[in-house]
């Protein structure tokens, strides 16, 4: 059996070698996946191709992305990949939305906050020897809490630059985080161009593939049985975005929370090389025929 992975046209992780062991066969296409690590069903669509838990973080881990996640999955259009989504769950306690205008109201703001940011994580990187360097320019659809869904959206737009080569290709940071009674799965769109039909649309589909368990979802909350989170969705997607705690307003134990989740999980911004996925998408339909 081939490897799945092909030649890689450009990688944007250039300080690491892709050397994951995963098989045609480890992919999933055209069916519902039952991830029971986010206690939820993944619908991998005709034009998908879907890893799950160990082979999913096997890849993300080979691409210089050192932490787990749950699911990943490849969007192509006309046999080439579109995009790429990663799935992650969080087990930080149900996360309240109350604080959401109070926090999130300045996106010129937060903006500058998350440049700052992206400039920390920048000198972190560099010291361990990585040669890429990530630049922040804009919003492309400001942070926004959807209150019918739970699901709390935002992308921006900035750059990739090697230091070495000095090669700068366009990236995109599309990031959905989809609450549950537990916590949430976050959702990251990776892409280094416009994607089929725009970010928010595909970012959107991306969440609806996900369908959360009964008795996991945001809905199924007990006040009197479940664990709430130390912050509100507003401290979350503040933190998230920009390394620091609300000072705006007042968090009980947000700082103790955010540390320990920041420093087990990192800094979210997934860097993942767009290949061709042709020679797979015509695989696909002779595997699925045997």
């Amino acid at each position: 059996m081939k490897k799945l992975l092909p030649a890689i046209a450009f990688t944007l992780i250039i300080a690491f070698t892709v050397n994951a062991e995963i098989l045609d066969t480890d992919y999933f296409f055209n069916q519902n996946v039952v991830v029971d690590s986010m206690d939820a069903t993944l619908t991998a669509g005709d034009n998908h191709a879907v890893l799950i838990d160990s082979k999913a973080t096997e890849l993300m881990k080979s691409y210089g992305n050192l932490f787990n996640v749950n699911a990943y999955s490849q969007v192509a259009v006309d046999g080439y990949v579109d995009h790429e989504v990663v799935y992650t769950v969080f087990k930080t306690g149900f996360v309240i939305t109350d604080d959401w205008g109070d926090v999130m109201g300045d996106s010129i703001e937060l903006l500058t906050a998350i440049k700052s940011n992206t400039d920390r994580e920048n000198k972190k990187r560099s010291a361990k020897g990585i040669t890429r360097v990530l630049t922040v320019d804009s919003w492309v659809v400001e942070p926004l809490l959807d209150f019918k869904t739970n699901t709390i959206m935002y992308v921006t737009k900035g750059r990739n630059s090697d230091t070495v080569t000095g090669h700068t290709t366009p990236n995109y940071n599309a990031v959905a985080m989809k609450l549950t009674r537990s916590g949430m799965i976050k959702v990251v769109l990776i892409a280094s161009k416009q994607v089929e039909g725009g970010f928010l649309a595909a970012l959107t589909k991306a969440v609806n593939a996900v369908k959360v368990n009964p008795g996991a979802r945001y809905s199924d909350f007990l006040p009197d049985v479940d664990t709430v989170a130390a912050f509100g969705a507003g401290a979350l997607t503040y933190k998230l975005l920009t390394g620091k705690n609300v000072t705006k307003v007042a968090a009980v134990g947000a700082g103790v929370a955010f540390l320990a989740l920041i420093k087990k999980f990192g800094v979210f911004l997934v860097l993942i090389p767009l290949f061709a996925l042709k020679k797979l998408f015509k695989r696909r339909q002779k595997h699925n025929n045997n």
